[in-house]
Parts: C-alpha cells; sequence; structure tokens
C-alpha cells in the first residue's frame, strides 16, 4: 500500500507540472512576479515529474490495485476468518466460565 501511496503522490505532482511550466513562463517574462519560493517550489516539481509520464503512473496505481485486492482476496481474508473463529471461541469459553459462575451463586 506504500508503493501505492507513492505512486499517487507522484500522481498529484503530475498534475501540478503544467502550472509549474506555466508559472516559471511566466516569471521569465515577467520577472518577480513570483516570490523565490513559489519559484523553488515549481523547479523541484519540473525536477521530479521530469522523468514521469501519466500513462506510467496511472498503469502502476491499476497494478498495485489489483496486486492489492489479490493479496486480500489470498491472505488477509483469511486471516480475518481466522481471527473471528479465534474470538468466537474465546467469547464462547468467556460466556461457560460466566455461567460457571453464576450457576455456582445460585447453589
Amino acid at each position: 500500500s506504500q508503493r501505492e501511496i507513492d505512486q499517487y503522490f507522484n500522481l498529484r505532482l503530475w498534475l501540478h507540472r503544467e502550472t509549474a511550466i506555466k508559472m516559471l513562463h511566466n516569471e521569465s517574462i515577467m520577472p518577480g512576479s513570483f516570490s523565490p519560493k513559489e519559484i523553488e517550489f515549481s523547479k523541484e516539481i519540473l525536477e521530479k515529474t521530469n522523468s514521469m509520464d501519466y500513462v506510467s503512473i496511472e498503469k502502476s496505481i491499476a497494478k498495485l490495485n489489483s496486486d492489492f485486492v489479490e493479496i486480500y482476496e489470498k491472505k488477509f481474508r483469511s486471516l480475518l476468518q481466522l481471527n473471528g473463529s479465534t474470538f468466537e471461541e474465546i467469547n464462547a469459553e468467556v460466556q461457560q466460565r460466566a455461567d460457571d459462575i453464576l450457576h455456582l451463586r445460585k447453589k
């Protein structure tokens, strides 16, 4: 799931890429239009997204979703069922002990 989170982060960066390009273009035409912090942030976005493309990010997210569902279906679901049956056994034992204690008090 962390890899999927990372890909959504990349997608978010990618979606800001066009804005960063326009911002830096406007800054080159009219220097001083943006703060140094905004300019640096735009440059960082372009740097980080330089080797990315939207289709690859989208495919990666789809694959990670598919992998996640497969893991859930094959491993996690059975663990949940085992966990549930364990708690059912514990609950039955606690109920039995409670019944035994109540039964002893009635005598």
